[in-house]
């Protein structure tokens, strides 16, 4: 999947055709300096494609919103040969409306904003918040495992986790056969109050500090979606997958029947069916079978629906919050209030499960029935690592050639199994045999970043995709700059995919060519910048 244009219904948004190998959107600032706040719209092309494409929160477009509130953003972009197009705008999609391009691969990885790249672990973005069950298992994909087995694994760790906390309450509190349904009517009581306090709340717009303070939960329970949102899609695909197999099947009646007929002359007595039986039974079979996943594609792609408006509903009452936002005194009133209600939700999911019902014996034999499970999980996993190396070792060898080349720094990526049955992510650097610290330095984590994108998007490229890098260079000095877009410029040929990236004028090497160059914005005049405006 190849980008080939982005425009907008907006009068003065500055259309882009992209190249099918590099492409570069050119920024000029005015004033010149280690700032990078130039708001000339470089970053913003890219997100509008991650919010159009991929169902992306679109809070960073509210102003246009305000201004533009009907407009729409469209790409159009190459499925294999066939070039398709896909709009979003500020409405509500209707339901049943496709909500995002379909792929094969999970596209969250292949954007890499600016404070993305500067990372002790060029794994794990900012994004990419809670538990490592909510991110890690979609890394290991990407590197070429079965995440799945990772999933089981985090998961069963959690269950043992939340089953061992809860034996501990029921033993130190000497919880007894007494119904909780008076402490639940009480706290529920609770909770409609301070809803109800919430919603009464009078904000006015305050400094982006306050600004971030109140939206935080909005902006958590946003990210905490998206894997769930990212499972769904997987579940749908994989059914997709099933189904279009099931098509490919076919059943050859006429070999069957030969040697049905040729067996049929020797054991007479023993052959019971007839070839017409069992043309009727593979045909039950099949159409059960299609029939099955066709229902549960039809139950997956309503749970996905139902995930997708609760996602565009958090948006909208984050972007309610950010109009009404008022004084410090409304802001701590908010979070005292909210800090409330979160308290108050985790004690009634304790209560909701009723533990006085359930004896302590029980509960540890189930304790001890999912820690076994958690040990048998542990060693599946471990053997898959051990035994299904043959992509990671290749997204390996040429992350290490980019560092070799770029950085002149021998690394590696290391997959460490730890005690707790988890794995971690780990990158190493190496000179003469020794490990060393190189891959600390500010320029050798931003490049790691990038390298790390670029291998698993040559291996990982099923479907010919693209690659988004925001600002990549723009802090590294002449050289390395130039040997990178020169290592990119091969892979991509290579490895047949598509590379975008953000620049300023004064920061770009020599190889990156005019024509490479997408689009040119800079702030001398409000012509000259991506939506035409400043907002």
């Amino acid at each position: 999947m190849k980008l080939v244009s982005l425009s907008s219904t907006i009068p003065s948004f500055r259309s882009m055709t992209f190249k099918p190998g590099f492409n570069v959107i050119l920024g000029e600032p005015k004033e010149k300096g280690t700032s990078r706040s130039h708001n000339l719209g470089k970053s913003t092309a890219l997100r509008i494609l991650e919010f159009v494409m991929f169902s992306g929160s679109g809070g960073f477009l509210d102003k246009v919103k305000e201004r533009f509130p009907d407009s729409e953003f469209i790409v159009s972009y190459l499925d294999g040969t066939e070039q398709k197009t896909f709009a979003r705008g500020f409405r509500r999609r209707a339901n049943g409306s496709q909500k995002e391009v379909k792929t094969s691969i999970d596209y969250d990885y292949f954007f890499r904003f600016q404070n993305e790249f500067d990372l002790d672990n060029g794994f794990r973005k900012p994004e990419f918040l809670g538990s490592d069950l909510t991110w890690k298992p979609r890394i290991v994909g990407l590197l070429g495992f079965n995440q799945e087995l990772l999933v089981a694994k985090l998961t069963l760790n959690r269950e043992v986790d939340e089953l061992d906390k809860i034996i501990k309450v029921v033993r130190q509190t000497g919880v007894t056969a007494t119904s909780h349904g008076e402490e639940i009517s009480r706290l529920e009581k609770e909770k409609t109050e301070i809803v109800a306090s919430l919603q009464g709340l009078k904000l006015f717009r305050s400094d982006l500090t306050n600004i971030a303070v109140v939206v935080d939960g909005l902006d958590s329970a946003l990210s905490k979606l998206k894997p769930t949102l990212y499972e769904v899609q997987s579940d749908i695909r994989r059914i997709e997958s099933s189904l279009s197999r099931l098509h490919d099947v076919t059943f050859d009646s006429h070999q069957v029947e030969r040697v049905f007929n040729e067996v049929g002359l020797y054991f007479e007595k023993q052959i019971k069916k007839s070839i017409e039986e069992l043309n009727s039974f593979y045909t039950q079979v099949y159409s059960s079978r299609r029939s099955i996943l066709n229902e549960r594609l039809k139950a997956k792609r309503t749970e996905l629906e139902q995930l997708q408006q609760q996602s565009t509903k958090l948006d909208d009452e984050r972007a309610q919050l950010l109009s009404q936002l008022s004084n410090a005194e409304s802001i701590t009133q908010y979070t005292e209030l909210h800090n409330q209600l979160v308290s108050i939700e985790r004690r009634l999911a304790l209560l909701s499960r009723d533990i006085i019902s359930e004896n302590v014996t029980e509960l540890e034999a189930e304790l001890s029935s999912k820690q076994t499970k958690s040990f048998e999980a542990t060693a599946t996993l471990s053997r898959h690592l051990d035994e299904n190396r043959m992509k990671f070792d290749k997204i390996n060898s040429i992350y290490g050639q980019i560092m070799l080349r770029v950085m002149r720094i021998e690394a590696s990526i290391w997959i460490e199994k730890k005690s707790t049955g988890n794995i971690d992510l780990v990158l190493r650097s190496f000179r003469n045999g020794v490990e060393t610290e190189e891959l600390k330095g500010d320029t050798a984590k931003r490049i790691s970043a990038a390298a790390i994108d670029i291998a698993i998007r040559c291996i990982q490229n099923d479907d010919r995709g693209f690659l988004a890098h925001d600002g990549v260079i723009d802090d590294v000095d002449a050289n390395t700059a130039e040997e990178f877009v020169k290592v990119v410029k091969e892979l991509l040929v290579a490895y047949d995919f598509q590379y975008v990236m953000t620049g300023l004028k004064d920061r770009v090497p020599p190889n990156v060519a005019n024509d490479d160059i997408i689009i040119q914005l800079h702030d001398y005049e409000n012509e000259g910048l991506l939506l035409g405006f400043r907002y």
